[in-house]
């Protein structure tokens, strides 16, 4: 991936697919490319057997402020109607997690999940690949939101992330702005979502502004590098189960998506619960020899792709 994938990557990979296509695989008189990307990593000691799993998508980031108005005055003497006051019932409403869902990418891991795992955990995820899997993730949905990446990829999150009113402590502003970082199922239509939003931002007087979408590429389908990925996950990781998946956040493969290109997010690292927390976190880490492994593993699939 391009060194700016951090700050959007409009500069890197979108600037190379649609600047330089043929540098990057795509061509007239060519099948798309298959491209290897980050967005999915190894994970042990939270199912009774370690897991790898390859990310066909990913969520579509939509950021936006909502504005909230309001009168004026002197702290001492509040007016009826105030933009923090408006502004706080706002960001009540709007943030927090859609109706829970099941993706068919996501049932279809959570159908090979049920083999690897058994008692109270095997039993959920046989449930959540069945055809009653959605009644059934509205019904756990809290209880999969404390098991991490796993319940944000059943639902629409809506996240509150920075907030701006006023310039003195006894002036009551006359607007304040909040701006959310949203995350949405590939199957979300977008335009519905932001319709939505308004709707309930208009009910208070409010505004929604400055909305920016980044991604919402199609979901891959299984291809020859797939298979590899796989073969290389299993030689890499004794009894490990590969699984498809989705990324909870935004990756550059994004841009290769949406000009046809099949993309998968593996990488061969192995997370503990414990360096899975550090990610831009406090002390974000992995082993020496970990990263060592993890070059050698994606060498061998860069050698079998290529021959």
């Amino acid at each position: 991936m391009a060194a700016d994938e951090e700050a959007g990557g409009g500069e890197g990979a979108r600037w190379l697919v649609e600047e330089h296509p043929d540098r990057v695989g795509f061509g007239s008189e060519r099948q798309p490319p298959e491209v290897l990307a980050e967005g999915a990593y190894g994970l042990a000691g939270m199912l009774e057997r370690p897991m790898m799993p390859i990310a066909l998508g990913e969520k579509t980031a939509v950021w936006f402020d909502l504005v909230a108005k309001g009168d004026p005055g002197h702290g001492a003497l509040p007016p009826e109607q105030q933009a923090l006051i408006n502004l706080a019932t706002l960001i009540k409403e709007v943030a927090g997690f859609g109706t829970p869902r099941v993706h068919p990418v996501m049932r279809e891991q959570f159908s090979t999940l049920k083999t690897a795992s058994s008692g109270k955990t095997g039993a959920a995820f046989r449930a959540l690949a069945s055809p009653a899997g959605g009644v059934i993730a509205r019904a756990i949905a809290p209880q999969l939101r404390k098991a991490g990446a796993l319940g944000l990829l059943l639902s629409d999150s809506v996240t509150p992330t920075q907030l701006a009113a006023g310039y003195k402590s006894n002036v009551v502003p006359a607007e304040a702005r909040a701006s959310f970082d949203c995350r949405l199922l590939p199957d979300t239509d977008i335009d519905e979502f932001i319709e939505s939003v308004d709707k309930k931002a208009r009910r208070r007087g409010g505004e929604i502004t400055n909305v920016q979408q980044q991604g919402h590429g199609p979901v891959s389908v299984k291809g020859p590098l797939f298979t590899i990925l796989e073969q290389v996950s299993r030689e890499l990781v004794p009894n490990v189960v590969t699984a498809v998946a989705l990324s909870p956040g935004i990756t550059d493969a994004r841009f290769f998506r949406a000009h046809g290109a099949t993309a998968y997010g593996w990488c061969p690292l192995m997370l503990t619960p414990e360096l899975l927390a550090t990610i831009h976190g406090h002390d974000e880490r992995i082993a020496v020899e970990d990263f060592e492994r993890a070059v050698r593993a994606t060498t061998e699939v860069v050698v079998r792709a290529s021959s």
